[in-house]
């Protein structure tokens, strides 16, 4: 093996950890994201059912207080669900920031691998040039000695 294809191939093996990496960063980001779309959807429904909760206190005669304190509640409730909406929000950037390095990865590996194919055809195609040479040369040389008999 030529010293280009050694360099080669450990450019391979170098660019395949590096996206096996970017992979494995995603598969984390991905549970991430999961788990941040739990939380919200949770926090979601605390929130709407605080909302119930404060307008049955409108809609019913109940203390001042109760509704007050359903109010604050509402609020905290909110408050909580836009924070885990957020947090969603940001563990899909992440995510897809990852997928993109997940395809800049794949693409680096793809370029180092079609350059290696493409390097293994030339040296295919100067091999056969090589051996039609020696052909060549070796009809050349049996054709002038049948030459050489003859006369």
């Amino acid at each position: 093996m030529s010293q280009r294809k050694k360099r080669l191939a450990k450019l391979i093996e170098h660019r395949q950890h590096a996206l096996d990496a970017k992979l494995g960063a995603l598969a984390v980001l991905r549970v991430a994201e999961q788990t941040a779309i739990t939380r919200a959807d949770d926090e979601r429904e605390v929130r709407d059912r605080a909302a119930r909760e404060r307008n049955d206190a409108v809609s019913r005669p109940v203390a001042v207080g109760h509704f007050v304190d359903a109010s604050v509640f509402l609020q905290s409730c909110a408050k909580r669900s836009e924070l885990a909406e957020l947090e969603l929000a940001r563990a899909r950037r992440a995510v897809q920031k990852a997928q993109v390095e997940v395809v800049l990865a794949k693409n680096d590996l793809k370029k180092i691998q079609l350059l290696t194919e493409r390097l293994d055809k030339e040296e295919q195609i100067q091999a056969a040039r090589v051996e039609q040479r020696l052909s060549d040369e070796f009809s050349a040389r049996k054709s002038a000695d049948a030459h050489k008999g003859r006369s």
